[in-house]
């Protein structure tokens, strides 16, 4: 029997499951025995990866171990040991192989289907990333799936009625919020999304690394200092002071010195919470269910944070290391057919998606939150006479001006019929996959030829400018929407001398009309230049129906000439 597994490929620690003939889900061990597998690879006579990493860690340079792989994947980062070179999907190719193998040994079966999960605010670059790694580890990558949907299913969420349910998910490495809408206990409709791919427990980690190199004497090295760290923190989710050992030194950390430490942290995931109910219009007595995810969650401090926000426990009744995975592998199951389970996941995209028009403009064909998959099409025209190409560029982001998003690709259509401008109708199409994985195409209606392009991880977000961007955009509100106001203001313009040209080139104008025509365009662009927002957009209704009446002259004229 042959199985398709589900994989949680963590910043810090990775977990893999499969769905057993009874219809149930299980994590499958390591060969270790370990439910729950270090996401570490280190190099040294050969390749560890997981605890044997850990374990080899102190006895390797510290170059030749990598950690929080996962908060590089979709850049250019390469990690050289020696006289090698890796990619971040090379690195994780390696745990993602490992795991298989761990599955093929407990099932007895060859395995090459998965499901991988990725944070829901993981952008176009970094879904693309992953699902490489899982294709360079032998695996047809059956869905790449959000981190939280995949949660709610472990916590056996689609057995409910109508719910709306937030998903609050803390890992190693990074964080996400989702607020999800259960529809007839089988629809999973995911209303909104935000988060932070650079904030987790190995942020916590390091807040203590600092307390603990305040308060000794002895120097520690790296790996030393990071496994102190860790173990203290866990032991501060349960006790109030933690004894720390370090050569014949011992020191205390408590509880109230780790939480003021971290709080910087903590807001933030709150910040991410608000813009979740913000965007999805929800108010955060209307959450029926608030769900927690990822081992850094079983922080106090955490959960008396959403306590307080939410005015109700969250849902600890898995262990949150684990549910992601088994969520992932009981969609494995439902996408191969091997499941009686009738479960619909509609999630969303976390970015919006665009082009660059004329002046460096952002036009959003794709919305954030558009729910995926997704097919937009628009028409766009040339900006001069007799062009024959066009650049496609395409943009993710939230501003207005192109430059103040991310560029995730371009490129050139050429071959257009070489018309006057406004003319040529360039139709430009965005897909996104079920994996949340962008395709463009543009095509020239006219001429019919064609190029298109899939988004492949050329370039990516840093880790603060995914934070921010959100952010960003709320802080900029007033200034972009004004920005947007005067961009139409060019583009009535621009539509203003098209509509001149072709009424000239129609002989239809009359000296009076002519003038009228001119008259506008000219009292746009005066008003234009003095920002006079609140008299432009009274003008602009009129011009729209003084340009639509003149240019309905060019229809009935081309009518008679047919007759």
């Amino acid at each position: 029997m042959s199985y398709a597994i589900g994989i949680d490929l963590g910043s810090t620690f990775s977990v893999v499951s499969y769905v057993n003939e009874n219809d149930q889900a299980e994590v499958i061990p390591n060969d270790l025995g370990e439910r729950i597998t270090p996401s570490v690879v280190s190099f040294g006579d050969e390749v560890y990866i997981g605890q044997y990493a850990v374990d080899m860690e102190q006895h390797l340079p510290f170059s030749h171990t990598v950690r929080v792989v996962k908060r590089h994947m979709g850049t250019n980062k390469r990690f050289v040991i020696e006289d090698k070179s890796y990619s971040p999907e090379e690195i994780s190719s390696y745990i993602l192989k490992y795991l298989k193998n761990c599955a093929e040994r407990h099932l007895g079966s060859e395995v090459t289907e998965a499901v991988i999960t990725v944070p829901a605010y993981f952008n176009n670059d970094q879904r693309q990333s992953t699902k490489t790694a899982g294709e360079l580890a032998g695996l047809k990558v059956l869905r790449i799936i959000n981190e939280p949907t995949a949660a709610s299913l472990a916590y056996g969420l689609d057995k409910k009625n109508d719910a709306t349910i937030l998903v609050y998910d803390l890992g190693g490495g990074t964080f996400d919020v989702t607020l999800l809408k259960l529809m007839d206990g089988v629809d999973f409709h995911v209303q909104s999304t935000s988060g932070n791919t650079s904030l987790g427990g190995v942020d916590f980690d390091s807040a203590i690394s600092e307390i603990i190199c305040n308060k000794i004497t002895n120097t520690l090295n790296p790996a030393e200092l990071r496994n102190i760290s860790e173990k203290a923190k866990k032991m501060l989710s349960h006790m109030t002071v933690a004894n720390v050992v370090v050569g014949k030194e011992l020191t205390k950390i408590t509880r109230e010195e780790f939480e003021t430490s971290i709080k910087c942290y903590i807001d933030k995931t709150l910040a991410c919470v608000n813009d979740a109910l913000r965007d999805a219009n929800v108010k955060s007595d209307k959450i029926d269910e608030v769900v927690f995810v990822g081992g850094s969650t079983r922080i106090p401090m955490i959960e008396r944070a959403i306590e307080e926000k939410f005015g109700k426990k969250p849902n600890k009744s898995i262990n949150p290391d684990e549910a992601v995975s088994i969520g992932a592998a009981i969609q494995a199951s439902v996408l191969t057919g091997k499941s009686s389970r009738e479960v619909f996941l509609l999630d969303v995209c976390p970015l919006s998606l665009g082009v660059e028009t004329q002046g460096g403009i952002m036009s959003i064909l794709i919305l954030r939150n558009t729910q995926v998959p997704a097919v937009v099409k628009e028409i766009f025209t040339t900006a001069y006479d007799n062009q024959s190409s066009v650049d496609v560029k395409i943009y993710q982001g939230e501003r207005p001006k192109t430059v103040d998003n991310l560029c995730l690709g371009e490129f050139k259509l050429s071959g257009i019929e070489e018309k006057p401008r406004g003319l040529p109708k360039i139709e430009v199409a965005f897909e996104i996959d079920a994996n949340g994985i962008l395709s463009v195409k543009a095509q020239d209606l006219d001429t019919g030829v064609n190029k298109d392009i899939e988004i492949t991880g050329q370039a990516s977000l840093s880790s603060e400018e995914i934070s921010k961007i959100i952010d960003d955009a709320q802080k900029h509100k007033e200034e972009d929407e004004r920005f947007r106001k005067i961009t139409n203001i060019h583009d009535l313009l621009y539509d203003c001398e098209i509509q001149i040209e072709e009424l000239l080139r129609a002989n239809v104008l009359n000296e009076e009309d002519m003038n009228d025509l001119i008259d506008l365009k000219n009292s746009i662009e005066e008003d234009g230049k003095s920002l006079n927002i609140e008299l432009i957009s009274s003008l602009l209704e009129s011009a729209k129906d003084t340009i639509k009446e003149k240019s309905l002259l060019i229809h009935e004229i081309a009518k008679e000439k047919m007759k």
